[in-house]
């Protein structure tokens, strides 16, 4: 039901986008309560810059509402993960939550509501 795509500096590796959108919805797993099953990802690495530097945007979706308090926790956790795991600095990555209604979401074949 969620969705989660990354487009990251093609300074990282395959390898390495791979273990960090992991991560990345590990967290959002634990800070949603959804599934980790049930999160669909995109992973592009790009030539991402800002001001000439490195860097990566998310763009998460999903179903229905996450309180401001928890989309401010997703964007620390997401900022912190990215300097962490791939050396690309918090000021260098943009997050996006995008809620949406159920009647403007279908999966097999049928809306949500």
């Amino acid at each position: 039901m969620p969705f989660v795509g990354i487009v990251i500096d093609d300074k990282v590796t395959s390898h390495q986008a791979n273990e960090l959108r992991d991560k990345l919805v590990g967290l959002l797993a634990e800070l949603t309560g959804k599934s980790p099953k049930w999160f669909m990802t995109s992973t592009i690495l790009a030539d991402v810059k800002l001001d000439g530097k490195p860097a990566a945007f998310v763009d998460f979706r999903y179903l229905g509402e996450i309180s401001k308090e928890t989309r401010e926790k997703i964007a620390e956790m997401v900022a912190s993960l990215f300097e962490d795991e791939v050396d690309i600095p918090s000021g260098q990555v943009y997050v996006t939550f995008c809620e949406m209604d159920r009647d403007k979401w279908a999966w097999n074949g049928s809306l949500f509501g």
